[in-house]
C-alpha cells in the first residue's frame, strides 16, 4: 500500500514538472496555517497552481519553487531536515541563540512553553555527542530500566525516540555551538594560527578535512578552536583546499590575516598560495619529525643492515604472543616479586651484620612491612607490549621501549609458545637499545609541539640546538652506528626550517632573550633582536603611534604633551614641556623609542623565572611594553604543529568506527563540532545558570 503511494506521488511529481515546462501559469507554495512551532513553517508549505493544490505528500521551500521543484521533502520529514535545507542553500540562521542556551542549559519546563521531553532529548543529543556515544543507547532496553529507575522519567512515554535526539535535538545543539564559535571569533582581533589537514575513513574510505585556529585572547590566554571537521570530496587540490578554507572562514566573519600551519603535502602548499590573507605557510615540525624518523632514517644503508631486521623480528614477536598479553604481564609481575623477595633476603643479612654492630638498630614487622611496601611502590609498573602504527608520531619508539622493558616476561612467553628461535640474541638487543636511544630523544619534543595548553613556537630554537647537540654527541664518539647518526641530523638541518617568526618568539620569551644560543641564531641570520623587532612591527603594521591603553605614562609618537597632564609625566618630561613652553618650539615629546622599550624589556626579564608562565609575563607588562606587547600577542600565538587537527581526526576515527561507518555526513560533521567544542559549551550552560 505505501509502496503504491510512493510510486504514485513520483508520476505525479512527474506531472507537476511536465506542466511546468509546458504552462505559464504561476507556481506557488502555500503554508500551513496550522503549524507554528518551528520557523521553518514560515518557508515551507504544499504545492498549489493558482488555487489548485497539485502536491499534499510533500513540503516544498517556497524560496526555491518555481525555480526548483527538486527542494521537496515527505511530509514525515523531520523539521531538522527543513531547518537544514534554510541553512545551507539559503543561508537562513533560524536558531535564536539566547533561547537556544536556555534550552539546551536547562531542565526547567517553564521556558517559553518547551515540556520537558523536548528538554531531555537536548540534554541527551549533547551527552551523546560529548561522549561520542551511538543515538541508540536511550533505545537500549538497559538505559530505559535506568530512566525509570532512577526517576529520570516515570513513563517510557517522557523518553524521547532516537529519531527526535539524532534529528532536532542535535541539531538545536549544533546551533548553540556554531552561533557561539562566532561570536567568539569576535575577540580575535589580531593575526591568528590557521591548522588544516586531511585525513581519510578508515572504514567508509571517506575523506575528511578539519579546520582549526589558534589565538591569544584580550588577556593573553590561549584559545584553540576546532571550526569543522567535514567530509571533503576528491581530488584535493591546492586551489579547491582554498576556496574550502576561504569558505569556513567567510562563515565566522573572519577577516584577519593568519599563518597557515599544515604538513608539507603540495596540495597544501599550493593551497597556501591561493589564501587572501596568508602571512605564510609553515610546515608542520611534528609531521617533519615523523618524516626524518620513518622516511629517511630508513633509506639509510646501515639501518637496512643492522636496524631494520631486528626492528621487523620485535614486530614478529609480537604477533606470535598478542594473544598471551595477559599472561605477559603476569610473568612479569612475578618476576618483580622473586627481585623483591631476593632483595629482602639480602637485606636481612645486611641488617643482621648492623644489629651486631650497632645496639640502637632495631627491626620489627612493621618496619619490614613498610620496606618491603616501599620497594614494591618503586618498582616500575608493567608496560604494555605495543606494536608499530604508521599513523601514529614515533610509534616505533614505543614499540621497542615496550619490547626492551618486558624482555625476560617475552621469552618465556615465546618459550610456551615453543618459539625460541625469536629471542633476541645479546648482539640484537644491543642493537634495539641503540634504536631506542636514537628514537627516544625526540619523543618529549614531540609531546611538548603537540601542547594545546601552552605556546610552543618559542621552543623551536632550543629544540634545534639541542637535538644538534645530542646528536653531533653520538657522531663523534665514532660508534659503530654513527652513519646513522649523521644521516638524522642532515635530515633535521633540511626538514626543519627556523623561520625569522620562530626567532622573534624565542627573543619574546623572557627566559630566554639573553641566551648565547639565540644571539648565534640572530648572527648567523646577520641581524640583531632590535632589527627583527622592528622588520616584524613593520611587517604587522604595529609602526603606527601607540595606542593609549589604560596609561598615561607613555605617548603617543605624534602626540604633543598637553600641560593639563605634566603633573602625570616622569620628570624629564617634565621638563622637556617647560622648555617647550618657554621656547615656543614645536618639538614633539615621544615615547620610548623601540631601542628603549627593548632595553626596558630586558630589564624586567632578568626577574623572570625559567619555568615562569610568559602569557602571564606579557599580560602584566601589556601597558609598560607596549608594542614588544602586540608584537607577543601575535606571535606566541603561532603554532608550529598541526596537532589540532590530528586530534579533531582521531575523534573522529572514534565516532565513524566500524559499527556507525555509514553514518550520515551532515551528522557526524555535527557530532565532531560539538564534541570539539565541547568546553565552550559547557562555559555558556554554567554562565547562564
Amino acid at each position: 500500500m505505501s509502496g503504491n503511494k510512493r510510486k504514485r506521488s513520483k508520476n505525479d511529481i512527474s506531472n507537476i514538472e511536465h506542466q511546468i515546462l509546458h504552462s505559464e501559469s504561476i507556481l506557488t507554495v502555500k503554508i500551513d496555517e496550522n503549524k507554528k512551532s518551528s520557523i521553518c513553517w514560515q518557508y515551507f508549505g504544499y504545492l498549489y497552481r493558482n488555487d489548485q493544490l497539485l502536491d499534499d505528500l510533500h513540503y516544498y521551500c517556497s524560496l526555491c519553487v518555481p525555480n526548483n521543484l527538486k527542494s521537496r521533502y515527505m511530509k514525515n520529514s523531520s523539521t531538522s531536515s527543513l531547518l537544514s535545507h534554510l541553512a545551507t542553500k539559503h543561508n537562513i540562521n533560524t536558531s535564536k541563540i539566547e533561547n537556544a542556551i536556555v534550552r539546551v542549559g536547562s531542565t526547567s519546563t517553564d521556558n517559553a512553553g518547551v515540556n520537558k521531553k523536548t528538554l531531555l532529548a537536548r540534554k541527551i543529543a549533547l551527552w551523546l555527542s560529548r561522549d561520542l556515544r551511538p543515538f541508540n543507547t536511550t533505545s537500549t532496553p538497559g538505559f530505559k530500566q535506568f530512566a525509570m529507575d532512577t526517576g529520570l522519567v516515570k513513563s517510557l512515554d517522557e523518553l524521547p525516540s532516537e529519531r527526535t535526539i539524532a534529528g532536532s535535538a542535535l541539531n538545536d545543539v549544533y546551533q548553540v555551538v556554531e552561533d557561539s564559535l562566532k561570536k567568539k571569533m569576535g575577540e580575535i582581533n589580531s593575526i591568528f594560527s590557521l591548522m588544516a589537514d586531511i585525513w581519510t575513513d578508515n572504514n567508509g574510505n571517506r575523506p575528511f578535512i578539519n579546520i582549526s585556529i589558534q589565538y591569544l585572547s584580550q588577556d593573553y590566554r590561549l584559545n584553540i578552536i576546532h571550526l569543522t571537521t567535514e567530509t571533503f570530496e576528491r581530488p584535493h587540490t591546492g586551489e579547491k583546499i582554498a576556496k574550502f578554507i576561504e569558505n569556513v572562514l567567510q562563515a565566522f566573519e573572519l577577516q584577519q590575516k593568519f599563518y597557515f600551519i599544515s604538513d608539507g603535502a603540495k596540495n597544501m602548499e599550493n593551497a597556501a598560495k591561493f589564501l587572501k590573507n596568508c602571512l605564510g605557510h609553515f610546515k608542520c615540525i611534528a609531521h617533519s619529525l615523523n618524516l626524518v624518523l620513518s622516511v629517511d632514517l630508513e633509506k639509510s644503508p646501515s639501518f637496512k643492515v643492522h636496524w631494520s631486521p631486528v626492528i621487523k623480528k620485535i614486530k614478529k614477536i609480537h604477533g606470535s604472543i598478542v594473544y598471551r598479553l595477559y599472561e605477559l604481564k603476569q610473568v612479569y609481575e612475578k618476576d618483580q616479586s622473586k627481585e623483591i623477595i631476593g632483595y629482602l633476603d639480602e637485606w636481612e643479612d645486611v641488617l643482621a651484620e648492623e644489629i651486631l654492630t650497632d645496639e640502637n638498630i632495631g627491626l620489627n614487622d612493621g618496619a619490614l612491612s613498610e620496606i618491603f611496601n616501599d620497594m614494591v611502590n618503586r618498582m616500575p609498573e608493567f608496560n604494555a607490549f605495543k606494536v608499530e602504527n604508521t599513523t601514529r608520531w614515533n610509534s616505533k619508539y614505543s614499540m621497542i621501549k615496550s619490547f626492551l622493558s618486558n624482555t625476560n616476561a617475552i621469552n618465556v612467553c615465546l618459550a610456551k609458545v615453543n618459539q625460541t628461535d625469536l629471542i633476541l640474541s645479546p648482539d640484537e638487543l644491543k642493537k634495539a637499545n641503540a634504536v631506542c636511544d636514537l628514537l627516544g630523544l625526540f619523543e618529549s619534543s614531540l609531546k611538548i609541539f603537540q601542547s594545546s595548553t601552552e605556546p610552543t613556537a618559542n621552543l623551536i630554537i632550543l629544540f634545534y640546538n639541542i637535538i644538534n647537540k645530542k646528536l653531533s654527541n653520538y657522531i663523534d664518539r665514532e660508534e659503530p652506528y654513527s652513519d646513522i647518526w649523521n644521516q638524522t641530523l642532515l635530515s633535521i638541518k633540511e626538514r626543519i626550517k627556523v623561520y625569522d617568526e620562530f626567532i622573534l618568539a624565542s627573543i619574546l620569551d623572557p627566559s630566554q632573550c639573553r641566551s648565547n644560543i639565540l644571539a648565534q641564531h640572530c648572527e648567523n641570520i646577520g641581524s640583531t633582536p632590535i632589527n627583527i623587532i622592528s622588520l616584524f612591527l613593520e611587517k604587522y603594521e604595529l609602526v603606527l603611534p601607540i595606542e593609549m591603553e589604560n596609561s598615561s605614562s607613555y605617548l603617543s609618537e605624534n602626540l604633543t604633551v598637553p600641560i593639563s597632564l605634566v603633573s602625570q609625566m616622569p620628570v624629564t618630561n617634565f621638563k622637556a614641556s617647560l622648555l617647550m613652553e618657554i621656547e615656543g618650539t614645536e618639538e614633539i615629546i615621544s615615547a620610548d623609542s623601540i631601542e628603549e622599550e627593548y632595553q626596558k624589556y630586558i630589564g624586567l626579564s632578568l626577574t623572570f623565572p625559567k619555568t615562569g608562565d610568559i602569557l602571564i609575563f606579557w599580560n602584566m607588562h601589556k601597558n609598560d611594553l607596549p608594542r614588544l606587547s602586540k608584537l607577543a600577542k601575535i606571535i606566541l600565538s603561532l603554532s608550529p604543529t598541526s596537532a589540532e587537527c590530528e586530534r579533531a581526526f582521531s575523534m573522529s576515527g572514534v565516532l565513524l568506527n566500524s559499527k556507525r561507518a555509514h553514518m550520515n555526513q551532515t551528522k557526524a560533521r555535527k557530532v565532531s563540532l560539538i564534541n570539539s567544542n565541547y568546553k565552550l559549551v559547557d562555559e555558556i550552560i554554567h554562565k547562564k545558570k
